[in-house]
């Protein structure tokens, strides 16, 4: 025998949708141009990245964000992880994906 379903409350105005528009071209641009041996970032809009640094997370001096070392030090691809950090915050799911 099959029970009647329960009565649902009447909604109380529209539920709000989000109208975000995610760029899927633009992340397939970021990703390639990550494998690439020599990155050029500024063809994609992003000339404000951190350099590239030769010297140490350890050295004095040098101020290094801890969720992007953490990624890094897991073996994520140096350049992409700044990226990823900046896109998805400390969200391992996400950037690891």
């Amino acid at each position: 025998r099959i029970t009647p379903p329960p009565q649902l409350l009447p909604q109380i105005g529209d539920i709000p949708h989000s109208n975000f528009q995610y760029d899927f071209d633009f992340e397939r641009k970021v990703i390639a141009e990550a494998e690439k041996e020599n990155q050029n970032w500024s063809r994609l809009g992003l000339e404000n990245l951190p350099a590239r640094t030769t010297s140490s997370a350890s050295s004095v001096g040098t101020s290094v964000d801890p969720v992007v070392s953490k990624y890094i030090a897991s073996g994520l691809n140096r350049e992409a992880v700044p990226l990823a950090v900046a896109h998805y915050g400390d969200n391992p799911t996400k950037v690891f994906s």
